[in-house]
């Protein structure tokens, strides 16, 4: 059995995700945050393996001031909300027949988990009910176009929808989730 561990998880290579992180961290405490978003952008295009590094550096990233839009000529401008879709109209009604009275869900959008094999992150904007465009999540599983079972995810969705609360297995520390709320 030991021998089978360590054939496994020598086939993934986390020194790359490790030393990405690293070199990021080191982007963003120097003030290079053009050359900090280049190395996420790589993180995510190479689906770096160890999702405790990509966790990580949206944390780091998060530290980037919000005026610093400054963008080098020659490194082109990044997607870091990468994968994130339109919700499918099916998710859309879901959502909207969980919404207790007075709230409204707008801007809905998915995200395909990478915790969850079989299930999106699904979020919107709620307003009503002293709401302005309050960011909220759910998880659905199943797929986009038949969806399944709902949980919410956040404080705001379990608080606003008649949805239940997400179990332990669900975070709101999920790519997912941290991906989606970065595109509001």
């Amino acid at each position: 059995m030991l021998s089978f561990l360590i054939l496994y998880t020598g086939c993934k290579d986390y020194s790359t995700s490790r030393n990405r992180y690293n070199t990021l961290k080191k982007e963003v405490d120097k003030g290079n945050y053009e050359e900090a978003r280049n190395i996420f952008a790589e993180m995510i295009a190479y689906g770096d393996s160890d999702s405790r590094y990509v966790d990580s550096a949206l944390v780091v990233l998060d530290k980037i001031p919000k005026d610093s839009t400054k963008k080098s000529e020659d490194k082109g401008n990044y997607d870091f909300t990468a994968g994130v879709e339109s919700a499918s109209e099916e998710q859309v009604v879901y959502v909207n027949e969980g919404l207790i009275n007075g709230v409204s869900a707008t801007n809905i959008k998915s995200y395909k988990s990478n915790s969850h094999s079989r299930a999106y992150f699904v979020s919107a904007e709620l307003s009503g009910a002293g709401l302005n465009k309050q960011f909220a999540c759910w998880l659905i599983s199943g797929t986009k176009n038949k969806p399944g079972m709902i949980l919410s995810v956040d404080s705001w969705a379990s608080e606003y929808s008649t949805f239940p609360q997400r179990k332990q297995s669900v975070t709101i520390a999920d790519r997912g989730y941290k991906i989606l709320k970065r595109s509001y």
